[in-house]
C-alpha cells in the first residue's frame, strides 16, 4: 500500500509534461496544467503497517448519511510534509524565485492499493480537507458611510495604525500568524511604547500604562479565555518561558516573542521562528489582535471626547 499527498503549486515553472522521480523511500510526481506549467506535486511512500491506515465508512449517527473514518499514518504524513517543505525551499531558490508556493498546508491525501486485497479494503481512496476561518460580513449603510466620510479627518492620526490592523487581520485569516503578530505588535508599540525602540524599553512602557494593563486583563478574560484552544496554548507558552499567566507575564511574553521573531540561528532552530512554524504563533497573534482592537477603540474614544469638548 502506498500513501501519497498531493499539493497544488503556484508560480511560473514550465515543465511541459509529467515528471516522475523515484528516490527511496519516496516517489515524486510533477504534473503540469494544459499549458505545461507546474500545477501540482504528489509525493508517495510505502506504508508497512497498512492495518493502521485504512479509511472506512460507518453507519450514520443520525446527523448525516454516513460517517467517514480516516485513519492516518501520522509519522509518514509528517515526513512527506517535510519533503514538501524542503522541495519548496530548494525549488524556489533554484528557479530564481519563480516558485510561488507549494500548498503543503492543505494537501490532498491518497491511498494507492498495490493488490486486489488492498483495493477491497479501501472505502475512501482520496480526500482533501481545506481550512478557513468562518467568513465574516459587514453591512455598510448609506448613512454609516456618510458618517465615516465626514468624520475621517478627525481620526486621520489613526490612519497608519489602522493600516497595520488591516494587514494584521488579513495575514491572520491567511494563517500567516507571524506576519499578523508583527503588524499587530506595531500598533501596540505606537500606542503604548512612548517612542521607545528597544524591546525591553517598549515592554517597560507597556507595564507602566494603566490602560494597557487593563486591556491585557480584559482581553484575557473576555477574548482568550473564551477559546480553550488559545487559552491552553498561551498557558503552555508562558509555562515554557517561566512566565505567569497574568498581565505581567503576558506583557513579558509579548516582548519575548517579539525578540525571538527578530532573530534566527540554525544552531538552535527550535527557539526561533521559521516559515514552517506559522501555526505555533496562532494564539499569541490572536491575543495581540484583541489588544490592538481595544487599543484603537480607546484612542477613538479619546479623540471623540476631545472633539466633544471643543464643541462645547
Amino acid at each position: 500500500m502506498k500513501f501519497a499527498l498531493e499539493s497544488t503549486v503556484t508560480g511560473k515553472i514550465m515543465i511541459g509534461k509529467e515528471i516522475r522521480v523515484a528516490k527511496a523511500p519516496y516517489e515524486y510526481v510533477l504534473t503540469p496544467d494544459r499549458d505545461g506549467w507546474l500545477a501540482s506535486i504528489m509525493i508517495s511512500a510505502e506504508i508497512t503497517h497498512t492495518e493502521q491506515v485504512y479509511s472506512r465508512l460507518e453507519p450514520s449517527d443520525g446527523t448525516s448519511k454516513a460517517k467517514i473514518i480516516i485513519e492516518r499514518d501520522r509519522e509518514t504524513y509528517e515526513r512527506i510534509i517535510n519533503e514538501f517543505q524542503e522541495l519548496e525551499s530548494i525549488t524556489s531558490f533554484a528557479s530564481g524565485g519563480n516558485l510561488g508556493s507549494i500548498d503543503w498546508h492543505s494537501p490532498k491525501e491518497h491511498m494507492i492499493p498495490e493488490s486486489q486485497d488492498e483495493e477491497a479494503e479501501i472505502h475512501v481512496a482520496s480526500f482533501e480537507a481545506t481550512w478557513e476561518y468562518p467568513e465574516q460580513q459587514f453591512n455598510l449603510t448609506h448613512e454609516a458611510f456618510r458618517e465615516l466620510v465626514y468624520a475621517k479627518d478627525s481620526y486621520r492620526s489613526l490612519t497608519v495604525i489602522k493600516a497595520f490592523f488591516r494587514e494584521g487581520t488579513n495575514e491572520f485569516n491567511k494563517f500567516r500568524y507571524i506576519n499578523a503578530f508583527y503588524n499587530l505588535y506595531f500598533i501596540l508599540e505606537d500606542l503604548y511604547g512612548k517612542g521607545k525602540t528597544g524591546t525591553q524599553a517598549v515592554i517597560a512602557s507597556f507595564r507602566k500604562s494603566p490602560e494597557f494593563r487593563e486591556s491585557v486583563d480584559w482581553v484575557l478574560k473576555n477574548h482568550v479565555n473564551n477559546h480553550p484552544r488559545h487559552r491552553l496554548a498561551l498557558q503552555n507558552l508562558c509555562s515554557q518561558l517561566n512566565l505567569g499567566y497574568e498581565s505581567d507575564g503576558l506583557i513579558d511574553l509579548l516582548g519575548k516573542v517579539r525578540n525571538n521573531l527578530h532573530h534566527y540561528s540554525t544552531s538552535d532552530a527550535k527557539k526561533f521562528w521559521t516559515p514552517f512554524r506559522q501555526k505555533d504563533f496562532e494564539s499569541i497573534a490572536f491575543f495581540t489582535l484583541g489588544l490592538a482592537v481595544r487599543g484603537i477603540a480607546f484612542k477613538e474614544v479619546e479623540i471623540s471626547k476631545s472633539l466633544g469638548q471643543q464643541h462645547q
